[in-house]
């Protein structure tokens, strides 16, 4: 097995705005060994993995909000994308199965690394998500005034409209 590595990549300026970074992480137990745990993180993280089990294993692990110890060192490689919020749906398998016959070559050598940023490059310019970048739902939204205000949403709107409308009945001077 090659030596260990971890690189972070800027996705490719069409890809969606949801996608923070791509990732390839590739470990013989050094990086990940000895007690070392898992970063907090949160972004979802949409990954391939090819260890000592063999084949390649898909992923969409949610946002960890604290670190987690690993159970045990990190004998493989990982390739994927970190992402603000959760696709629509999983990328087609064609893709998938790209990318995990290029992590088969990049875990005995650095030579395919470029070809592996490419299928990586790819699958971030074809996912897709639901909502645009930024977009709350209808229960974030009323979470997140009740947070500011410490009231709900319907009576904030309420007692705003309400010294809206003693402002205009005010005369003017």
């Amino acid at each position: 097995m090659a030596p260990p590595l971890y690189l972070e990549l800027a996705p490719p300026e069409e890809a969606a705005k949801q996608i923070d970074h791509l990732f390839v992480f590739r470990d013989t137990g050094v990086l990940s060994g000895g007690g070392r745990g898992r970063f907090a993180t949160d972004l979802f993280t949409l990954s391939v993995t090819r260890d000592d089990s063999g084949g390649g294993r898909v992923s969409l692990a949610e946002p960890r909000p604290y670190c987690s110890p690993r159970p045990r060192p990190f004998l493989g490689v990982v390739a994927g994308l970190r992402l603000s919020s959760r696709p629509q749906r999983f990328p087609d398998s064609k893709g998938l199965d790209m990318l995990a016959s290029e992590l088969a070559r990049v875990q005995t050598g650095d030579d395919d690394l470029p070809a592996l940023i490419a299928v990586l490059d790819g699958l971030a310019r074809d996912l897709r998500f639901a909502a645009p970048p930024g977009a709350y739902s209808h229960r974030t939204k009323r979470r997140k005034v009740r947070a500011e205000t410490g009231v709900s949403r319907l009576a904030t709107l309420r007692r705003f409209r309400r010294a809206l409308g003693q402002l205009a009945s005010r005369p003017c001077r």
